[in-house]
């Protein structure tokens, strides 16, 4: 992106082995763009939630790319980026989920202003789509991977309150990541290396493994 404008994008569609795919993507991006690393000023990556595996391999590449070539990074939350691509209209909540696994979604609450601008009106939760669809009492708009299997309980539920909006179509961008980025650079200036970690929101399975050994009631606090 160069000015609010974004000069080259690519994506594709994750799989086994992406450790390896993403640096000469990372390429091909510069090549599209006639740019190379020493042209950059910053990096903007999706933050989390997400999969742990892919939260820590696009943490590591974007660490090691901005302390080689010491550019400034940007940590932007996924669900924010994902917010983004719902085209909402003025009124209309926004409700980006994503399958947590274990029966539980990954999702936050944006509600569209007048001049379509989204606020975040809720926390990144943990939660079931039962509890999450009962804080819903308008129009709202639901997008992600978590609508490829909740589909039918969010229009059984909201019934004309809902939109469900195609994970094929209304996916991540990574054009707006940067924009994100762009923007909580300019407001929050550049946050130090070492202090980047993954929004996991759920924690890994080794910490709740190990968190088992002490009192029910704390194990459940700190998974959520």
């Amino acid at each position: 992106m160069d000015g609010g404008r974004v000069v080259a994008e690519r994506s594709w569609h994750a799989a086994p082995g992406h450790a390896e795919t993403l640096a000469p993507l990372m390429g091909r991006l510069l090549a599209d763009a006639g740019w190379t690393v020493q042209s950059l000023d910053a990096v903007a990556v999706s933050i989390g939630p997400g999969s742990f595996t892919g939260l820590r391999v696009g943490l590591s590449v974007v660490k090691g790319l901005a302390f080689a070539a010491r550019l400034a990074v940007a940590p932007v939350p996924t669900l924010d980026a994902l917010a983004e691509v719902a085209d909402a209209q003025p009124g209309e909540l926004v409700c980006p989920i994503l399958d947590a696994r274990k029966g539980e979604l990954y999702a936050a609450l944006f509600a569209a202003s007048e001049r379509g601008r989204l606020e975040k009106v809720s926390d990144t939760v943990l939660v079931s789509a039962e509890d999450l669809l009962k804080r819903i009492d308008r129009r709202c708009r639901f997008l992600g991977d978590g609508v490829v299997a909740y589909t039918n309980l969010i229009e059984e539920t909201l019934g004309h309150r809902a939109v469900v909006l195609p994970f094929a179509h209304y996916h991540p961008d990574g054009g707006v990541v940067a924009a994100l980025g762009a923007k909580r650079l300019e407001v929050d200036g550049e946050e130090p290396l070492g202090a980047l970690e993954p929004f996991y929101v759920r924690a890994a399975y080794a910490e709740l493994e190990k968190a088992t050994r002490g009192p029910v009631n704390r194990v459940l606090r700190s998974a959520r």
